[in-house]
């Protein structure tokens, strides 16, 4: 895509969310695109891992953060407490 958005690494491989083409993409460290999925929202943002899936946040009217596993399925959502979805980070307590 050509407005990426959030940038995250997991399992040797780089995801990237695209806001132009509401994508995520699964890109080797070489910079090869292997795969992307469609984004759950129109507005992709920040994008984090916690080691076995993916956490994305959206801009859109009513912002969610997302918990998608590696080929885009959805797990879980929770409301976003901030309306512009930018970055995100992932860290135990």
């Amino acid at each position: 895509g050509s407005v990426p958005q959030g940038l995250t690494y997991q399992g040797g491989y780089l995801y990237v969310s695209d806001s132009s083409s509401d994508k995520i993409y699964k890109v080797s460290t070489l910079g090869v695109v292997l795969s992307s999925f469609k984004s759950p929202t129109s507005e992709p943002r920040g994008l984090a891992s916690d080691g076995a899936n993916l956490w994305l946040a959206d801009a859109a009217a009513s912002p969610k953060i997302y918990k998608l596993s590696t080929t885009g399925a959805v797990l879980d959502t929770k409301t976003n407490p901030t309306s512009n979805g930018g970055g995100l980070a992932y860290g135990e307590s």
